[in-house]
């Protein structure tokens, strides 16, 4: 269910599949990242015997997931308390109805016009934004103010000249992920008392 939170045909980094299982907490005495990046694994290679994760031309570390197989992940996760967008354009976030109950959001796109100024979303665990865009991406001060639950926070390539002043009320965010991101000024994280997981890969 985590890897269809990634557009179609997308090439999923296991390790970012760690990071959120890590960040979430959904392995019952597992109490280390090297254990949990075993039991992924393994997890993983089971997936693949059932035909239900694919090998990436991109290298063993690295799944696919068919498109139909994808569709039917998103269905069932749906029930799960997921949200999927994963769209070439997008004018603005998802009605705030379909949001309110969500566990997990994925949002992506080439290009949203528009931010809501603060998201209320009590239930959120998992945000994963990327927003590719050739402009910088000016995000609201207080857009993560309505999420204190949030536990995965993952960025991806995305360029903004500052974390939203908001950030600090995630205190209970356990993985922060940049990738691929240009960003000036990350000094906002200094904040995040119980984060554990924190990755800049290919950021600038």
């Amino acid at each position: 269910l985590l890897c269809c939170l990634f557009p179609e045909d997308y090439d999923i980094p296991i390790e970012y599949l760690v990071r959120y299982v890590v960040g979430q907490r959904l392995f019952a005495k597992i109490d280390t990242v090297a254990e949990a990046r075993n039991r992924v694994h393994a997890m993983v290679k089971n997936l693949k015997r059932s035909f239900l994760l694919l090998d990436s031309d991109e290298g063993e570390q690295i799944v696919k997931m068919h498109d139909v197989v994808r569709d039917v992940a998103i269905s069932i996760a749906e029930n799960e308390g997921f949200l999927v967008r994963c769209k070439e354009k997008m004018e603005e976030w998802p009605e705030k109805d379909s949001c309110e109950r969500s566990t997990a959001i994925s949002l992506a796109s080439q290009e949203l016009k528009r931010h809501p100024d603060v998201l209320d979303y009590p239930k959120l665990e998992l945000l994963q934004l990327a927003f590719n865009s050739d402009t910088s991406q000016t995000l609201p001060p207080n857009l993560f103010k309505g999420m204190k639950g949030l536990k995965v926070l993952s960025l991806l390539g995305m360029s903004f000249p500052s974390l939203p002043q908001s950030i600090n009320v995630l205190q209970n965010l356990r993985t922060l992920q940049f990738c691929g991101c240009e960003i000036t000024d990350a000094s906002a994280i200094g904040e995040l008392r119980k984060l554990e997981i924190l990755s800049f890969l290919n950021s600038k």
